[in-house]
């Protein structure tokens, strides 16, 4: 009398060989900017990517420049990361408020504020 050896197992499908490829870029909408009051802006909407990307502020033209305050931490430099202050119930989306401010004070000058995504 002959033995076989029964192997036991879930079944297993077979992987077939290829290649997937993927060109392009998942875009996100930006930030929306809101402007609550003199010197103040806000960004709402952001996208949680946009978290850790480079805010920064540049007189536009010659003189003294300006630093731009997080107004949730306190955190004040010509350049800041962006920091989530309040996040969307869907954490899908966050907001942040800044302040802009002079070098010198009650400067009516205009500047240039970027953001620098990853």
């Amino acid at each position: 009398m002959a033995c076989l050896p029964v192997l036991l197992g879930a079944p297993t499908a077979a992987l077939a060989d290829g290649v997937i490829r993927f060109s392009g870029r998942i875009v996100e909408a930006p930030c929306a900017i809101r402007v609550p009051a003199d010197g103040q802006f806000a960004l709402t909407g952001c996208p949680l990517s946009a978290e850790g990307s480079t805010l920064t502020i540049e007189r536009s033209g010659p003189g003294a420049g300006a630093r731009l305050v997080d107004v949730a931490s306190g955190a004040a430099a010509e350049r800041l990361p962006v920091a989530a202050a309040e996040v969307a119930v869907d954490r899908r989306n966050f907001s942040s408020h800044y302040r802009i401010e002079p070098a010198t004070p009650g400067s009516t000058d205009a500047y240039l504020v970027s953001l620098d995504y990853l």
